[in-house]
């Protein structure tokens, strides 16, 4: 398998997790259900009122969005910009986090 296969497979299969949120819950502050988004406090400024929203269900389950900093992206942009880490890296985090 090519590099760019693997690392879409790997995408692909973090995807079909039910619960791609999960990953992302603990650098948030104040996470709440809103509709069908977690809505919370932005990592990475500091804010009072929540504006970055997580899809936890349907099509776009997992991907991000700050309505205050502009920050987009899905779980895997999320995680390696929060941590500072590039692929392989993040793979590994996930690989040493996941309890399922």
């Amino acid at each position: 398998m090519r590099r760019n296969e693997v690392r879409d497979h790997i995408h692909k299969l973090a995807r079909e997790q039910p619960d791609c949120a999960y990953h992302a819950c603990g650098y948030i502050d104040e996470l709440k259900p809103s509709g069908a988004d977690l809505v919370g406090l932005c990592p990475f400024r500091e804010e009072r009122n929540p504006s970055f929203h997580i899809t936890a269900k349907g099509p776009y389950a997992g991907r991000c969005k700050c309505f205050g900093c502009g920050f987009g992206g899905d779980l895997f942009t999320f995680v390696m910009r929060v941590q500072r880490c590039d692929f392989p890296t993040w793979c590994a985090m996930m690989a040493l986090t996941d309890d399922r």
